[in-house]
């Protein structure tokens, strides 16, 4: 259903251009990574639900903290709110690797699947006249790839969070 949801935010954002198209693109991007946060925190990870919550809620001042030290990078500026995700997703990666191994891959494949998506969207500004569809729906295409991954992660390595700590 959430993916649904992005799907016509960007649809909206892009056929529009508003404001609040604007913001029914971005609010359904942001709702997914919460989401997936506290499903990796509960299924991964194994956590109750006060430290799922506490953990999914310092999501957001990760990315606030992080988006201005992204968008002071040469080439980073225009997907800067977005770069501190792959970077969790490869915390996640390190963390798990010794515990949880092919977990720890597929979440590491996850995050460079979107950081090429987010050199994609990076670019299209600058190749928009070059190339000529721009390289915009590749950002698309391959959020898309990266979206359906980490889903099948959670479904093939998720495990239910112990019966004590629910």
């Amino acid at each position: 259903m959430v993916l649904g949801v992005i799907g016509i935010g960007s649809f909206l954002f892009h056929t529009l251009a508003t404001s609040w198209a604007a913001a029914a693109d971005v609010l359904p991007i942001l709702g997914f990574i919460l989401l997936y946060v506290w499903a990796a925190q509960r299924r991964f990870w194994g956590q109750g639900r006060l430290v799922s919550g506490l953990l999914t809620a310092a999501t957001l001042p990760w990315i606030a903290a992080l988006a201005p030290v992204f968008a002071a990078l040469p080439g980073f500026r225009i997907s800067a709110v977005y770069w501190p995700v792959p970077l969790l997703i490869l915390i996640h990666a390190g963390l798990l690797y010794r515990r949880r191994p092919a977990l720890a891959q597929g979440l590491a494949a996850g995050a460079g699947i979107l950081c090429l998506s987010l050199v994609f969207r990076s670019l299209d500004g600058v190749l928009c006249g070059a190339v000529p569809m721009g390289t915009h729906v590749l950002w698309h295409l391959l959020n898309a790839l990266m979206l359906g991954w980490m889903i099948e992660l959670l479904g093939r390595h998720g495990v239910a969070a112990p019966a004590s700590r629910r």
